[in-house]
């Protein structure tokens, strides 16, 4: 009962605390234009916390799964057209902050895009030299909102299957 107790209090500890919505959003920009949407955060801690926001890229691979990309480097990367403002929030206990998402498609792009937007709460650490070494882990809760472009006129899309193929396994 007393480990239990324990390790119930320690997963009390490092619970997340706050809450982002939606955590999907879908554009439909037609190049050349700019569209904006809202993210919403709600902080449900007793503390002020900041929050931080990045994008990043993914690919899906063979079986459908999520791969994270080295960001910048595929065709249907976000990160050039999609700016977070503010780029980070301050939020009191029990605030909320809306974050706008503007996604900017240059003219003669339609090409359909994705990306991960990863809300993070920043963590502030002192570090004393002079009292020794010391080494921990910081867990940083972080909440992923994906993100999905692809302009109304794309409607020209398909699929064939070529061959079936009876496998035994899954």
């Amino acid at each position: 009962f007393i480990a239990f107790t324990t390790l119930l209090s320690f997963l009390n500890t490092i619970a997340q605390d706050f809450e982002v919505a939606p955590v999907y959003t879908s554009f439909k920009v037609e190049a050349g234009n700019t569209e904006t949407r809202t993210l919403n955060i709600i902080n449900h801690d007793d503390k002020t916390q900041i929050f931080n926001f990045t994008i990043s890229d993914y690919e899906v691979d063979e079986n459908g799964s999520t791969v994270k990309v080295k960001d910048g480097n595929t065709k249907r990367s976000l990160k050039k057209a999609l700016t977070i403002s503010p780029s980070f929030v301050e939020i009191p206990p029990n605030g909320k902050a809306v974050v706008d998402l503007m996604l900017s498609i240059p003219g003669g792009d339609y090409n359909t895009k994705w990306g991960i937007i990863s809300v993070e709460a920043a963590n502030e650490r002192t570090i004393n030299v002079d009292k020794g070494v010391t080494t921990g882990i910081v867990i940083s809760p972080r909440i992923a909102v994906y993100v999905h472009q692809s302009p109304r006129s794309n409607n020209q899309y398909s699929a064939k299957v070529l061959s079936f193929v009876e496998t035994t396994k899954e």
